[in-house]
């Protein structure tokens, strides 16, 4: 097994790193400078307006957008903090503690606050005060009294071993700590030596909170090469290569602090050819932008992102030639559930995921493909829940959204078909101008129309519509101009029009 980190940092404007075994792509990240990233970044931030009806508060972070911020998702300190200032909360309905957010916080309040999730289209980033440190083998969480190991770390033995190393650690007060996946196989001083870390920078943190106005970033979640580090370096990786000497210096630095037996692996890229070319990458990045992924049998998924969910095909192709066909069906299903985790990874598609399967009757294959996806989505570092097979084959799954899509950082909306994929037949378009310059004319009392359509449509008005044209013009009265105008998308059109009146007032004299 040959498993490498590749990062490409030549270019200022884009950060591109993947991790690959044996040639193939498994994870993939990519950063670029278009757009601020903000998820993991810390704030100290002022109440813009309480919303009483969504139990929620807008807060002011320096962005476009202001953050939105939840009742669920206030740190039960604030609470406190107005109490003692005369402010008490009601208690809701059936008992529940929590007091409703217009008791407790105030216009003008400041806040200290986590963004948890990017903003998305109209909607400004989701916000916590529940804030959290995220090292390489812990996750300090300020203010929480929470403590434990991660939720990926299954095996009994070795999450008793953890909490035992964890509870011999100098833990302030007030403070709690996970230790993360990575941690799982590193001794008591790696724990405590990321712990110290994260505990520096959370009083640099508070120091930074004290004298800083509003708003104010006072943390930024570390630049991608770093994170990814952090977050996905394993001890089989051989190594770090690096194509950028300012960033090798920066990962050289960083692996150095935080796991200082693997600053060896760490290597500079010296070759002419670029770094991703080099090691045949490029054309994997590139195959994450097409809907349609091959399979090793023949089969196919097909990919289509949807504003309401991610729908996922999947066909037998030219895996259907000859054998049994539940044996084909069960195959091609079961090379499509490692494919499909792999591409929800290297995509980072998020949400709501229904795959469509190839129909088995057989109830132990139709068990062991949900127990591949399963298997294979475990490996994420998003949270995966994974539904059962319906018996119309189809899986629902969701997927936490750690970041934008790949495509929606990296291609913009078509300008001609606005992201459907689809514009109107030019032929449609040119008899839609056709019915309006009819409508217009007959009752609108219209001496002159010019009509502005894509060349194609236009054309065929010319050359198919030119005596329904030419019978408006004698009928009516009226002048018809169709002008080909190259600007315009291909379902595009423009009118102008003059009645009788305007053409008499302006062939009027000023007395």
């Amino acid at each position: 097994m040959d498993r490498k980190m590749l990062i490409n940092a030549v270019h200022s404007e884009e950060c591109r790193i993947a991790i690959f075994e044996d040639g193939q792509l498994l994870e993939l990240e990519v950063e670029s400078n278009v757009g601020k990233k903000l998820k993991g970044n810390i704030f100290k931030a002022e109440i813009a307006r309480i919303e009483p009806s969504l139990q929620a508060a807008f807060l002011d972070i320096g962005t476009e957008r202001n953050g939105f911020l939840q009742i669920n998702d206030i740190h039960p300190g604030y609470f406190v903090r107005n109490q003692q200032r005369g402010r008490r909360g009601r208690q809701s309905k059936g008992g529940d503690r929590r007091p409703r957010i217009q008791d407790v916080l105030s216009p003008g309040q400041q806040l200290v606050v986590q963004v948890v999730k990017e903003e998305r289209e109209m909607k400004g980033a989701t916000l916590t005060t529940y804030l959290s440190l995220p090292g390489r083998y812990v996750v300090v969480m300020p203010g929480s009294d929470r403590g434990g190991i991660s939720r990926k770390i299954s095996d009994s033995d070795q999450r008793s071993r953890l909490r035992a190393l964890a509870s011999e650690l100098e833990i302030p007060q007030g403070m709690g700590m996970i230790v993360r996946t990575a941690g799982l196989d590193r001794s008591q001083s790696d724990l405590s030596r990321d712990l110290a870390l994260q505990l520096r920078l959370w009083e640099q943190i508070l120091e930074k909170a004290q004298s800083a106005s509003c708003p104010s970033l006072l943390y930024r979640e570390s630049d991608l090469a770093k994170r990814v580090i952090r977050d996905y370096f394993t001890p089989d990786i051989r190594e770090i290569i690096i194509d950028d000497e300012e960033t090798y210096s920066r990962v050289k630095d960083f692996v150095g602090e935080v796991m200082p037996r693997y600053r060896s692996r760490v290597k500079m890229y010296e070759e002419k050819q670029p770094l991703f070319s080099n090691y045949n990458i490029d054309t994997q990045v590139a195959d994450t932008f097409l809907n349609e992924v091959r399979l090793p049998s023949g089969g196919a998924i097909v990919i289509d992102s949807l504003e309401a969910l991610v729908a996922i095909d999947v066909n037998s192709g030219k895996a259907t030639a000859g054998g049994d066909i539940e044996e084909t069906a069960y195959r091609t299903n079961l090379e499509a559930a490692e494919e499909i985790a792999r591409q929800l990874r290297l995509r980072d598609l998020g949400g709501l995921i229904v795959i469509d399967f190839i129909d088995m009757l057989d109830r132990r294959h139709r068990a062991h493909v949900e127990e591949r996806l399963r298997e294979v989505v475990s490996l994420d570092k998003a949270r995966v829940e994974v539904g059962r097979l319906s018996k119309f084959g189809l899986l629902e799954m969701s997927r936490q959204r750690l970041r934008a899509s790949l495509s929606s950082q990296s291609h913009l909306k078509c300008q001609h078909c606005a992201g459907s994929g689809k514009v109107k037949n030019p032929e449609l378009v040119a008899l839609e101008v056709l019915r309006k310059i009819q409508g217009a004319v007959v009752v609108g009392h219209v001496v002159r129309v010019k009509a502005r359509l894509a060349p194609t449509a236009a054309l065929f008005l010319l050359n198919n519509k030119k005596w329904e044209l030419a019978s408006l013009e004698r009928d009516y009265g009226v002048n018809v101009y169709i002008l080909a105008d190259g600007r315009l998308r291909a379902d595009e059109f423009q009118f102008e029009m003059e009645t009788a009146k305007q053409r008499g007032d302006r062939q009027t004299p000023a007395s």
